[in-house]
């Protein structure tokens, strides 16, 4: 009895192991972005927000337009981890004017 609960106990490691094993070869094949608080990174950020400034249909609310300008502003400055934040915050606002209040 006991070399049968342990044969299975040892199949079951086996096969959580090789499942384990098949994620980690599907995470490889995918590109990971890194997003670092970065000049570079900024310029990304505001570029997006411009895109989705100028698809509106709509006007942008006024504090997604103040979080853009303080956000390039702070980049432009070599505050790149402000920038960054408030870069985000307007994307994230810009992405969800439709969701209503």
């Amino acid at each position: 009895m006991f070399r049968q609960i342990h044969r299975t106990q040892t199949m079951t490691i086996l096969l959580c192991l090789l499942a384990l094993a098949g994620r980690c070869a599907l995470a490889q094949d995918q590109p990971s972005e890194v997003t670092t608080d970065s000049a570079a990174y900024c310029t990304k950020l505001y570029d997006r927000v411009q895109q989705l400034r100028q698809a509106a249909p709509a006007p942008p609310s006024r504090e997604a337009m103040d979080l853009t300008a303080e956000g390039q502003h702070m980049c432009d400055e070599g505050l790149a981890r402000g920038g960054v934040m408030r870069l985000r915050r307007a994307l994230h606002i810009l992405l969800h004017a439709d969701d209503g209040p």
